[in-house]
């Protein structure tokens, strides 16, 4: 059988203490925000190096190894076999999975990759708080997790996250019971070079690439579990999608107080910083072209989606400008309504409802 390159688009499948002390979240502003103290020791999460076993495994026995993986790791393999690498999505026989597997193991790509992610989260089942600049840290996401918690408390939490490499299919995906996996093929840069992979591949453009590092891990794995408390506007119009887009920011803000604004918004600090300079621009550049209710996606698509800058709008204005907008639209709302919390908030669906109520004036 013909085995192809296995390059695809890119997918994006207790107890707390309450002591509260200061700190400034300039995500959503620059007004003082109280960060809630929470314990990341009562977050248990058990990491499961899935791509160690599989890049480690004797290729002459791959059967053996494959009935011994999709045994341990039922849930996610499911996933994993049926999409990342696709054996079992067909009507393939045994002889040509092993043929799949063997051929995506020993594909020099693959083995490159295994290579760079060895070096940069070798010891990422650690807890150890001390993280380096530059590596990804198992506390840091249990601190967030933690933080996740408090906020959302009847929200089930992960407690398995499973690594994988899968040649840049997927930054991580939830399956079984709330679990995590996350492919660290798409976290190893910046000195891998994503543009050597292919130069026309969308999702290896200059301004995505730019994220897929190690310091962006926490944020996009806390990302896939807030996109499960915020579904997609059941109206089309801009600012419905800006609200929801800036619930989730809102909350990333809070989950992760400690962590660069850019890293949360996946910018550059230079557009981080045209952002909190421009805001009146933004707003008023989207009701000049009445743009807040109109539902046609293609005409704001940009305004919402990764792009590299967002077209109408002054140089320097990144894309997702409307995102980070509708994300200070939230903050005011949360500021009018001191009796709130996330979990009030997450209840509105509707854009317009909470852009009124926020009272919002743009600085």
């Amino acid at each position: 059988m013909q085995i192809d390159t296995f390059l695809t688009a890119f997918a994006n499948p207790r107890f707390l203490f309450l002591l509260l002390i200061p700190a400034f979240f300039s995500c959503g502003g620059p007004e003082e925000r109280l960060v809630p103290e929470v314990n990341p020791d009562i977050i248990e999460l058990e990491v499961l190096r899935f791509e160690r076993e599989l890049m480690n495994g004797d290729t002459s026995k791959l059967a053996t190894l494959l009935n011994e993986l999709t045994d341990n790791y039922p849930d996610f393999t499911d996933v994993y076999f049926r999409y990342a690498i696709p054996l079992k999505r067909g009507d393939f026989s045994p002889e040509e999975q092993v043929d799949i597997l063997k051929a995506f193991i020993t594909y020099p790509l693959t083995q490159e990759v295994f290579r760079y992610t060895e070096d940069n989260f070798s010891d990422y089942q650690s807890s150890k708080a001390d993280r380096q600049a530059g590596q990804a840290s198992l506390a840091e996401l249990k601190q967030a997790l933690a933080f996740y918690h408090y906020y959302l408390p009847d929200v089930p939490l992960p407690d398995t996250l499973v690594t994988f490499i899968s040649q840049f299919q997927f930054a991580g995906f939830q399956f079984g019971d709330d679990q995590l996996a996350v492919g660290l093929d798409m976290f190893i840069g910046p000195d891998f070079d994503y543009a050597s992979v292919s130069a026309t591949e969308t999702i290896f453009s200059d301004y995505l690439a730019r994220t897929y590092t190690p310091e962006h891990l926490t944020s996009k794995m806390m990302q896939l579990l807030i996109d499960e408390q915020v579904p997609t506007p059941d109206e089309g119009r801009l600012i419905d999608y800006m609200v929801a887009n800036g619930k989730k920011l809102y909350l990333l803000d809070l989950v992760l107080p400690y962590s660069p604004d850019s890293i949360k918004l996946e910018m550059t600090a230079e557009q981080v910083e045209w952002l909190n300079d421009n805001e009146t621009q933004i707003y008023v550049y989207l009701q000049s072209q009445d743009l807040l209710y109109e539902t046609d996606l293609r005409k704001y698509r940009k305004y919402i989606d990764p792009s590299p800058n967002s077209p109408g709008m002054p140089t320097g204005a990144p894309g997702r400008s409307a995102n980070w907008l509708g994300m200070q639209i939230v903050d005011a709302w949360i500021r009018n309504h001191p009796n709130a919390d996330v979990v009030d908030l997450l209840q509105i669906s509707d854009g317009q409802r909470i852009l009124a109520e926020s009272k919002f004036k743009p600085r």
